[in-house]
């Protein structure tokens, strides 16, 4: 990300979960991005399979492209 975050420390003051998820579906808004990630549960004995929502976040323009450059950048390591 950007430059000066690298000298920001990163705290935790509550705990948050780490989250898995199987899918994501990309939201554009006025000047922002949202993202909606979802897990998928399978049919278990008579339930309907789903996509359950296990967390939504959004963040400005600005910072979904520079996400977006740094897992190209992450990704394409793994490919050499």
């Amino acid at each position: 990300m950007a430059d000066h975050e690298d000298l920001v420390p990163l705290t935790e003051p509550l705990i948050v979960s780490c989250l898995f998820v199987n899918g994501l579906a990309i939201q554009p808004e006025d000047g922002a991005i949202r993202f909606v990630g979802w897990v998928y549960a399978p049919n278990l004995g008579g339930q309907t399979e789903e996509r359950r929502i296990v967390v939504r976040f959004a963040m400005p323009l600005h910072a979904a492209r520079e996400m977006f450059d740094t897992l190209r950048k992450v990704l394409n390591k793994g490919q050499q």
